[in-house]
């Protein structure tokens, strides 16, 4: 970790400002020398990193898979996009059940093919997104090792590329984001009280809370600016995970 206190004091308000916001997108990128190149997805994820200086080849060599994997992924997801409910439950249910499948490929396969669904920022894929999110907390307490291994696995990729918020208090800050804490509403209608909380700083349009318990749930934003999440323990101190993409 660099101590930057001497040169920003040197630097003056102004310029030290600036050089807060830089090394803070540092930190966000994980950039650790120069030059460091980060390729980014459509939905602001992190795709690779690399530092060091590289002939131009070399940088189109990186290049090819990348723009490969994303031209099968936007095809995947105008796929999906056309599933009815039916079908999108199924489809759902047949990924997960691989997770804990003997054949090492169907694991991956599945792993990936959720992970990319689970950051996808497609907006026609919302509902899908969030009916894999209620399935996923349905089998976090699985019996089988395998399939708790592979949750882990999803929850690390969805948090790589997020901003990370670490709440203690009424208010925190982190990289930028900050969050503002609001009152608990009492649900009538069996679905359990929500949590409140208000993001400044970021125009993302997705939120996950991690609670006390290790669960990650995702958290909906009201028209009056309040983003509420249902079913999580917001006992300090918490995570809120800002992600990159379309709710």
């Amino acid at each position: 970790m660099i101590d930057c206190t001497g040169i920003l004091r040197a630097c003056g308000k102004p310029k030290a400002a600036e050089l807060q916001a830089k090394l803070a997108l540092m930190k966000q990128l994980g950039a650790r020398g120069f030059p460091t190149v980060v390729f980014l997805g459509p939905d602001g994820s992190i795709i690779q990193r690399t530092s060091g200086a590289a002939p131009a080849e070399s940088w189109l060599q990186a290049m090819r898979p990348i723009a490969k994997r994303f031209s099968e992924d936007a095809r995947a997801a105008r796929g999906l996009a056309k599933l009815d409910d039916e079908q999108r439950d199924r489809w759902i249910e047949e990924r997960i059940a691989a997770l804990g499948d003997d054949d090492w490929a169907r694991r991956e396969r599945a792993t990936s093919e959720l992970s990319a669904l689970r950051r996808s920022g497609e907006p026609a894929l919302a509902g899908l997104r969030k009916a894999l999110e209620r399935e996923l907390e349905a089998v976090r307490d699985s019996d089988d090792a395998e399939v708790r291994a592979r949750l882990r696995v999803l929850d690390e990729e969805l948090r790589v590329g997020a901003v990370v918020v670490t709440v203690e208090g009424e208010q925190a800050r982190a990289d930028g984001v900050a969050i503002l804490l609001g009152p608990t509403l009492e649900s009538d209608e069996g679905e359990g009280d929500a949590g409140t909380f208000k993001v400044f700083g970021s125009t993302a349009l997705r939120a996950f809370v991690r609670d006390r318990d290790d669960r990650i749930i995702e958290a909906t934003r009201g028209d009056d600016g309040w983003w509420r999440v249902r079913g999580a323990r917001l006992d300090l101190p918490f995570e809120i995970w800002i992600v990159p993409g379309g709710e």
